[in-house]
């Protein structure tokens, strides 16, 4: 096999840059959330499946921005977490990274020889970490045809090159996007509400499109889309990636015509001025995106966005194109990458397995549910947090585009965002600027690729 470049593309690295501190949470207390003794039985029961499974060493290392351990303060425990550290005695060594800098400083400790055992998958991690020799092949720890993983077996080839994955993805959830509103808007204005829409496979682009060119009113500052992601979110919704993984090859689907419909119709919502112009007020988005104060109509984000205590908050799937029966919407996923020169991958198999089961189990997940209920969601929340979760397990929709190359991802977002940009461009303008390129850039994409097979 040719010696892998370590490093270089999307996750390029500075070696001077300086490491954030390792170890431990900050706040060292102990975790005081529990379960409750019928919730806990559950858990333990669903735990059962992997009486087989073995920890040895009872440490793994989690290096990200974000502390996978619960806070000492938190109201509730991740089930997983319970198996983990109860059934198996496991714990889990935070090392903090930066938001921006946790390519670089994950880097560094691998080279460092100071390699953590996992990491958080992100779309954008992959292919990159792998090609460049972040991540190693999970194969060995994982069997992605027994039966514990074999409904995500078609998820985690995703993350496959040729026959070696390198992500261990335990479950598809919601979290790709949602498209959150507030009735007290929609009944002002006197729209229908899109919940009742969607549940009458209504909830369509063009039933989208009249509500927002009816609400947006730019000499009262009033326009119907706000927030950071929403091009992403709308471009998603027509059920095909600009770039995916596909039986371990890289594909560009930019002459889909699929992603020409989805394009034609966000160039027209922009033409008709319904966005929230950031360019004209400093490049921010309204708090909230508008929601609350009711500046704007419909904010597409992620489902973590969420505030069950906001007054008549909701949300629903992106629309659906109306040619197409089917609601589509970038898939999330729960997944995790062991890194090269990890001290302990077996270690991560066995929490992954947790997390696995944490998603599996019916019974574990009403746990979850009830959770929210505490926190404030509706049965009418939940029920469609439970169906936006079915749209993206049955219909994966997951873009790569940003885990190629910056050249590649900078190119392929001025394709995805050109339509509703500032000067706008027409889908058939883009792709003569955007196409020849991404499709030339893939072949030698997957050239590198098929040195890692």
């Amino acid at each position: 096999m040719k010696a892998k470049k370590l490093f270089t593309g999307v996750l390029a690295c500075s070696m001077i840059a300086s490491l954030a501190a390792c170890g431990p949470s900050e706040d060292e207390a102990k975790v005081t959330a529990t379960l409750s003794s019928e919730d806990h039985n559950t858990v333990m029961d669903a735990a059962s499946v992997l009486d087989e499974m073995t920890l040895e060493n009872k440490t793994i290392k989690w290096c990200c921005y974000w502390d996978i351990n619960p806070a000492a303060d938190a109201e509730t425990i991740p089930t997983q977490y319970v198996m983990f550290t109860e059934k198996f005695g496991g714990n889990i060594e935070y090392i903090q990274t930066t938001w921006d800098g946790h390519a670089t400083q994950l880097a560094n400790l691998i080279l460092g020889g100071n390699s953590p055992d996992f990491t958080q998958a992100y779309p954008e991690t992959f292919p990159t970490g792998a090609v460049t020799g972040m991540y190693q092949p999970v194969d060995d720890y994982i069997d992605f045809d027994a039966d514990l993983w074999k409904d995500v077996k078609e998820l985690n080839d995703k993350f496959a090159i040729g026959d070696k994955h390198y992500a261990i993805a335990t479950a598809a959830t919601e979290g790709g996007y949602v498209c959150i509103y507030n009735r007290n808007t929609i009944e002002e204005y006197g729209f229908d509400d899109p919940a009742e829409l969607f549940y009458q496979n209504a909830w369509t682009w063009d039933v989208f499109e009249d509500m927002c060119v009816e609400f947006t009113n730019p000499e009262e500052e009033r326009y119907a889309i706000d927030g950071w992601f929403f091009e992403d979110a709308l471009m998603g919704s027509a059920g095909v990636p600009i770039t995916e993984i596909v039986d371990g090859k890289v594909v560009c689907n930019i002459n889909d015509v699929r992603l020409e419909k989805v394009a034609n119709f966000m160039y027209d919502l922009a033409k008709n001025g319904v966005v929230y112009p950031r360019w004209a007020y400093g490049w921010v988005v309204l708090e909230n995106a508008g929601i609350e104060s009711g500046q704007t109509l419909f904010w597409p984000v992620g489902a973590y966005a969420v505030d069950p205590d906001s007054d008549g908050q909701m949300f629903v799937p992106m629309p659906r194109n109306p040619d197409d029966e089917t609601y589509y919407s970038r898939t999330g996923f729960a997944g995790v990458h062991i890194c090269e020169g990890a001290p302990n991958p077996e270690g991560v198999a066995v929490y992954q397995s947790c997390d696995r089961i944490a998603y599996m189990s019916d019974e574990v997940k009403q746990i979850g549910y009830d959770q929210r209920r505490e926190q404030g969601w509706t049965e009418e929340m939940i029920d469609m947090f439970i169906r936006i979760n079915e749209i993206s397990t049955e219909n994966i929709v997951i873009d790569v585009t940003n885990g190629i190359t910056n050249e590649y991802a900078t190119l392929a977002d001025q394709a995805r965002r050109g339509t509703m940009g500032e000067p706008q461009s027409t889908w058939a303008e883009l792709k003569s600027t955007c196409a020849d390129g991404l499709l030339e850039m893939i072949d030698q994409y997957n050239e590198q690729l098929a040195a890692l097979g």
